[in-house]
């Protein structure tokens, strides 16, 4: 029997709500091509970024993402089903397992590096369709680290992020960049972030034992520390730093210090370093074990010296051993080239015309002995922080989502 609809039901009735109507009218024909386009911008720590989220009937067409650090995460999710649980995919991992050409109703990756960027690619060969929802999130899981130009060859990825087949943003290796040989160290900072026409940063012959020793690890390409997340801050050493010289003040990221300020004392004139077991004429006595392993790191001597005879019998004084050195990491800055000789495990002083530094795991290749200039960026030894230790950010280079919207459940 036909209900007359002048009278009251119980959905319709004083006190009720007609919820089914309710939900109906959020739901409109939207027939649409839809092209979103975001960055450059930058996605701290632990921010996850939603590119799209909302409860549509359409069809994915395309999305492109460009990052400058390969362990961005990337969640789609269409519907009930997701590209991977529990926080997506990174280029890191597609990189590795080669997943590097067009892949139907999965994302591939394409290779790059800080400067060009890492793309994770969603290209089918015909659009996909989705029923009732759609959502797609960036995410930034990069845990702090203090192992960037330090020492570990036991690196476990966390938050669901791949672990580096090789942790190559430890210490041991050297950064060239032709025709920086006369800029600050601020500028190389930001040329080792950004490496436009150079190659990143990378320690070589190193290895992961994690890698090894656990059957059920994810592994990825590159590091986690590339790019903005590993951008290193440099200190001189005292020695190197004259009394009348202005020195660097402390750095601030995010309101929070990460490098303290030079201390403008005790430049020593014709102060020299020599790697490993070098005389002051750069004679090389024997080779290193670098990088050892993990119970057995690699280490090297790093000598300070003013002394201008090769057996080291000169006279005259620099700086004593710093026991406040033990523990930061090192670099040593000769031109165009810098080098990561890594952590400080042990200083002394051999008679007042030596400081011996022991670091680890030392350096892979042992270069030529060198004279500081005081005062100056540019021939200089010194102590090293990274903006892994406070936040590691990405870069979000270009996002593009190309959408045909169907139908709103959203009004």
């Amino acid at each position: 029997m036909v209900r007359d609809p002048s009278e009251q039901s119980i959905v319709s009735a004083v006190g009720f709500t007609n919820e089914t109507d309710s939900r109906a009218s959020m739901i409109r024909e939207d027939k649409r091509f839809i092209t979103e386009k975001f960055g450059p911008m930058v996605l701290s720590a632990g921010e996850v970024f939603d590119i799209v989220n909302t409860k549509e009937k359409g069809e994915l067409v395309y999305v492109k993402i460009v990052t400058d650090n390969p362990y961005a995460a990337v969640l789609l999710e269409l519907d009930d089903s997701r590209n991977q649980e529990p926080n997506g995919e990174t280029a890191a991992e597609l990189i590795y397992s080669g997943r590097t050409t067009k892949s139907d109703n999965q994302f591939f990756a394409v290779d790059g590096d800080p400067a060009k960027g890492y793309s994770l690619v969603y290209n089918p060969m015909t659009p996909e369709p989705y029923d009732y929802k759609i959502r797609l999130q960036l995410l930034n899981l990069i845990p702090r680290s203090t192992d960037v130009f330090g020492n570990n060859l036991n690196s476990v990825g966390r938050s669901g992020l791949p672990s580096p087949a090789r942790p190559i943003h430890m210490a041991g290796g050297s950064f060239t960049y032709p025709g920086l040989a006369a800029v600050d160290l601020e500028t190389f900072a930001k040329a080792m972030a950004n490496p436009v026409a150079a190659q990143p940063y990378a320690a070589p012959n190193v290895f992961n034992a994690a890698a090894f020793e656990q059957d059920n690890l994810t592994i990825g390409a590159h590091t986690p520390y590339q790019g903005l997340a590993g951008r290193p801050v440099f200190r001189r050493l005292p020695p190197c730093i004259s009394a009348a010289s202005e020195a660097k003040g402390a750095v601030n990221i995010d309101g929070e210090q990460i490098a303290d300020a030079e201390t403008a004392t005790n430049s020593t004139a014709g102060l020299k370093v020599l790697f490993g077991s070098q005389r002051t004429d750069g004679t090389q006595l024997d080779a290193g074990t670098y990088p050892g392993s993990p119970a057995t790191p690699s280490t090297m001597t790093l000598t300070l010296t003013d002394d201008t005879e090769t057996d080291a019998s000169g006279v005259g004084a620099i700086a004593g051993s710093d026991a406040a050195i033990v523990g930061k990491r090192l670099f040593v800055r000769n031109g165009d080239t810098i080098h990561f000789p890594g952590v400080v495990t042990l200083a002394a002083n051999d008679g007042g015309t030596r400081n011996k530094l022991t670091v680890s795991p030392g350096l892979a290749d042992i270069p030529a002995k060198f004279e500081v200039t005081v005062d100056s960026d540019t021939q200089t030894i010194g102590t090293i922080v990274t903006e892994a230790e406070l936040t590691p950010k990405i870069l979000v280079k270009q996002i593009i989502i190309k959408r045909r919207k169907l139908v709103s459940f959203e009004g």
